[in-house]
């Protein structure tokens, strides 16, 4: 049987075998001289990993160079995600305080269950600590075809315009879609209505109202978007059509101080759930309810009031009369 020719026998200086058998930092490689033993020649004692009798590596001495590469690959991979990070940070201090949201309001063609969209109106407006990065960005609107409006006397809206509207709508929708992807956030003036008719448009996104999520200061609890319009100095020249109350609500935006911090607090007010609460009234009591904001439910027999999960304890306390969560 051929047998490996064996090497020659080498002579290692006191300096190479420190070299062999010591990492740079002092520390021993394999902590004893007699590292091991040969896979090929059994028995044959090893230096430094390197067999005497046939140079072949030692299983310890590849385990080490195997340990040597991952630590260089993880060292790799962190520099990586630090270089990452680094870019991150880079990219939010200079979009420091910036945020996009997505200004929207519906026509229907009626407030029932079948009702649908006739009109649809966005504006992507960013708010920012830097008045000058903060403004209307893009807007779109458009008509849509509808086989009837019954809301007609409100929004001025003739079917027959609406039907006009066939061919230049999906491109007016796609413009849309392009603003909504853009934002941060949805905002509407009553967002509880809008909400449905577009969740199946732009998809899930985070949603606040402009009349119940945002503290303007109004003296008034209840307010319609004209009344805040005009509360704010602003003129009203017409309304009830998608693109006039989107471009209201835009300069309601652009009047009104402190934006970016009203901002702040509505997105945290806007993810507090929504609870409903009974109030514990007689007939002759009705009307201490009725000046509360509750209003009576027929069906239930009830007197009800929607309220944010975080102004509950506050509005409680207000309150001449009990009140059970429904």
């Amino acid at each position: 049987m051929n047998q490996k020719p064996k090497s020659e026998n080498k002579s290692i200086s006191f300096e190479g075998w420190c070299k062999t058998n010591y990492h740079a930092d002092g520390k021993r490689r394999f902590g004893m001289l007699i590292d091991g033993l040969c896979g090929e020649c059994l028995g044959s004692l090893t230096v430094g990993g390197l067999c005497l009798e046939c140079d072949e590596m030692t299983e310890a001495e590849r385990l080490i160079q195997k340990l040597e590469k991952a630590k260089k690959e993880r060292d790799r991979i962190n520099n990586k995600i630090k270089k990452i990070a680094l870019e991150n940070q880079k990219i939010a201090s200079q979009l420091k305080g910036k945020m996009k949201t997505l200004i929207v309001d519906t026509e229907t063609t009626g407030l029932g269950e079948n009702s649908e969209a006739i009109e649809l109106a966005a504006t992507l407006y960013q708010v920012s600590e830097d008045r000058r990065h903060t403004g209307a960005i893009s807007s779109a609107s458009t008509l849509m075809p509808a086989l009837k409006n019954d809301a007609f006397e409100i929004n001025k809206i003739y079917r027959e315009l609406a039907a006009d509207s066939y061919a230049i709508y999906p491109h007016a929708i796609s413009a849309i879609c392009e603003l909504a992807k853009a934002s941060d956030f949805v905002i509407a003036f009553n967002a509880e209505f809008d909400r449905q008719y577009w969740e199946g448009l732009i998809g899930e996104k985070h949603w606040i109202c402009a009349m119940r999520d945002f503290d303007w200061g109004h003296p008034k609890e209840h307010f319609t978007l004209v009344e805040l319009a005009l509360w704010l100095g602003i003129g009203v020249g017409c309304a009830h059509r998608a693109g006039d109350d989107v471009r209201l609500l835009v300069e309601c935006f652009n009047r009104v101080d402190r934006l970016e911090e009203r901002l702040d607090r509505a997105i945290i007010r806007s993810r507090s759930p929504h609870i409903e609460l009974q109030a514990r009234v007689n007939y002759q009591e009705r009307e201490l309810a009725k000046k509360a904001g509750f209003r009576w439910d027929a069906d239930r027999k009830l007197w009800v009031k929607k309220l944010r999960e975080c102004d509950r304890v506050k509005f409680v306390e207000s309150l001449d009369f009990v009140v059970d969560c429904v």
